[in-house]
């Protein structure tokens, strides 16, 4: 498929402590073959001198560094600072394969969500399996990389903010419009086109996230007795994926 336009991209990426983890995703985008992107990062007030790393870094185009209400408040304030047709959420240590933003500008369509699947990597480096885009499965659970969806920033003026709840911001948000739009709403690009590092928040927080998607599930509709199937399913799918890398 040829690039028929180059829209601007909006990348926003949130960080707290972790330079080393901006780093690598400075390192990714500055290695685009694609570059009509801004990239902007909200950052909540870091000490291990992520604020130097702000200052310094020529591919950051807009900064904020500043005390926030977690990472829902993050990813909403770098949107209302966006100035591209379309926006990507990509939190510090996360990276795109090179050809991501040539690819999915490609496909980016205008009225849809645009998403792709990614490798799931440990904390070192090492991949250990794919988490697919499957849109189709947002009924019962997250099932697409956030990170590397491309959604057209009129959607957010349709849908609204993300919401500010500790884990599952992401989760309430999508699920508000696959409820809308359904598995219609999205436009999946059949590559892996980047790496997803466990050890974050939700990660870490994996039982507290499935509990808060449930609770989701249960606000628009889903009974007792199989929020509670999808909570106990999620939960011990997780933790063999823990003990895969705990033996790695």
């Amino acid at each position: 498929m040829n690039i028929i336009s180059t829209p601007l991209f909006s990348i926003v990426t949130a960080v707290f402590n972790d330079r080393l983890g901006l780093q690598r995703t400075s390192e990714c985008l500055a290695a685009q073959s694609y570059n009509n992107f801004e990239w902007i990062v909200i950052d909540g007030g870091s000490t291990d001198g992520t604020a130097n790393l702000l200052k310094t870094d020529t591919i950051i185009k807009t900064w904020v560094s500043e005390r926030d209400e977690g990472i829902a408040d993050a990813w909403n304030k770098g949107i209302r600072l966006s100035l591209g047709l379309y926006i990507v959420l990509l939190n510090a240590g996360d990276t795109f394969d090179t050809n991501y933003l040539e690819t999915m500008a490609c496909y980016a369509a205008g009225d849809r969500i645009v998403c792709c699947h990614v490798r799931l990597a440990t904390e070192s480096g090492c991949v250990i399996g794919t988490l697919k885009a499957e849109p189709d499965k947002l009924w019962r659970g997250m099932h697409l990389p956030h990170n590397w969806c491309v959604v057209p920033k009129r959607i957010y003026a349709e849908i609204g903010d993300y919401p500010k709840i500790r884990y599952s911001m992401d989760f309430a948000w999508f699920h508000q419009y696959y409820q809308r739009y359904g598995k219609s709403g999205f436009i999946v690009v059949p590559k892996i086109l980047g790496t997803y590092r466990l050890g974050g928040q939700s990660d870490l927080g994996y039982r507290t996230v499935f509990k808060e998607n449930v609770r989701i599930l249960r606000q628009n509709g889903m009974g007792i007795v199989l929020g509670r199937l999808v909570s106990f399913a999620y939960t011990f799918k997780h933790w063999l994926v823990i003990r895969l890398r705990t033996h790695r």
